[in-house]
């Protein structure tokens, strides 16, 4: 194993771990323990192994990162504004250089083995840490709030948005034909690890990822249409019904905060009642990314300029975050960039039923549809995990289309002979 990617599975392995290394202002409030592996990988890749990133889908990347930097010339925060835009440079990067080294499929297998394991450390330790509270037990990682499912996130909503993606990945991996060309082992690792991934995202009370969970999960019954995914579907509902009505007596504080973040982010905003926390946050959160874009239509506050200035919070969603922190300008980017990213679904359910990579991608596509509704109320750019996710799908993509190639120029060969 090159040392290029060892760090890279070291930075995937860590990337559960989204604690920072300082508490204050500043670069090192923005940096994890991830990220010193990927800066590691990123130094071995361009200076000792001297590889050039080749990849035609970097351009709607750097254009995005482009329109957020434009901003910075603008925002009321410039430097934390350059922060955010290094950021997503770096994010960028890792991405480029996973696409460009792992193109085989036994790669993309180590890369899914490797998110498999980040997921299991993950869940399993918050489950752990959740679950001992009542009986007085050594945490792994130390709390923020009664009853919050943490794991080595900074918060709850972290970890929701985390393990929604581990579940789409590794659901649809193992119900792919690329699953069969596993070892035991690493059959076994994913299917661990998904189990403990769907029991652990339960427990994060994040409802935006239930929201576009459930939304993926509809999508994905209406596509599959068949007997073994409403066997699936119900031995899903099972465990998770059971562990619902059994968690108030087993962990009556995640109960608690369960129930009162069901409560007030969902049914209260339901019934209407204006003073209700969720409605009041939502509406000053998201009004103020629309002032903001209103005062500066072009760049808006600058990427990061808006905390602190008009809210006390950032805004919590991808598309409003976009509309308030960058302004048409950062708008334009992000169109470019999703329409790529979501061109290899849409190309990927029109290629033939029998390539496998195509059909991985097919089997995810349901949740991506999801993901994009949980990103109303989620900021996706700066996750680690989405780059990851971004990355497998674009090596499967690339696998596909050689696929198709090959059996093309088989059958051409065929042809030719008879």
């Amino acid at each position: 194993m090159g040392s290029y990617r060892f760090f890279i599975y070291l930075f995937i392995i860590t990337s559960f771990i989204t604690r920072t290394l300082g508490s204050e202002d500043g670069i090192f409030s923005r940096i994890i323990v991830a990220d010193l592996f990927g800066a590691m990988a990123l130094l071995t890749f361009f200076i000792v192994e001297a590889k050039v990133l080749v990849a035609s889908r970097l351009t709607s990347c750097f254009v995005l990162a482009l329109c957020f930097a434009v901003g910075i010339l603008g925002s009321y925060f410039p430097l934390k504004s350059l922060f955010e835009v290094i950021i997503l440079l770096f994010l960028i990067l890792i991405y480029a250089s996973i696409i460009t080294h792992f193109k085989s499929e036994e790669k993309l297998r180590e890369l899914i083995l490797a998110f498999a394991i980040a997921s299991l450390l993950g869940s399993v330790i918050g489950l752990y840490d959740s679950f001992i509270a009542p009986y007085g037990l050594p945490r792994i990682f130390p709390t923020r709030a009664r009853g919050e499912a943490l794991s080595g996130f900074r918060n709850a909503g972290q970890a929701g948005a985390y393990m929604f993606t581990s579940v789409v990945v590794l659901f649809s991996f193992l119900n792919s034909r690329l699953f069969s060309n596993c070892t035991q082992r690493q059959k076994t690792i994913i299917r661990i690890s998904l189990f403990f991934s769907i029991l652990f995202f339960i427990t994060t009370g994040k409802v935006a990822a239930y929201i576009g969970f459930s939304v993926g999960f509809v999508m994905y019954l209406i596509y599959k249409r068949n007997f073994k995914a409403l066997i699936g579907s119900a031995v899903f509902v099972i465990i998770t019904t059971v562990l619902i009505l059994n968690i108030e007596r087993i962990a009556p504080e995640i109960y608690n905060r369960l129930f009162r973040k069901v409560t007030t982010r969902v049914l209260e905003p339901l019934e209407g009642k204006e003073d209700n926390i969720g409605t009041h946050f939502i509406k000053s959160n998201f009004g103020g990314a629309v002032e903001a874009f209103s005062d500066n239509p072009l760049t808006a506050s600058g990427i990061g300029g808006f905390l602190n200035r008009y809210e006390r919070h950032e805004v919590h969603s991808t598309y409003l975050k976009i509309i308030g922190e960058t302004g048409l300008l950062g708008c334009l980017g992000y169109v470019l960039f999703m329409f790529y990213f979501l061109k290899i679904f849409f190309v990927s359910s029109r290629q033939a039923t029998n390539n496998p990579y195509s059909q991985f991608i097919k089997e995810m596509s349901p949740f991506i549809i999801g993901m994009i509704v949980s990103w109303a109320y989620t900021y996706h750019l700066r996750k680690r995990e989405f780059w990851i996710l971004y990355a497998m799908v674009t090596i499967t993509y690339m696998l596909s289309i050689n696929y198709n190639k090959l059996h093309k120029d088989n059958q051409n060969l065929k042809l030719e002979k008879d």
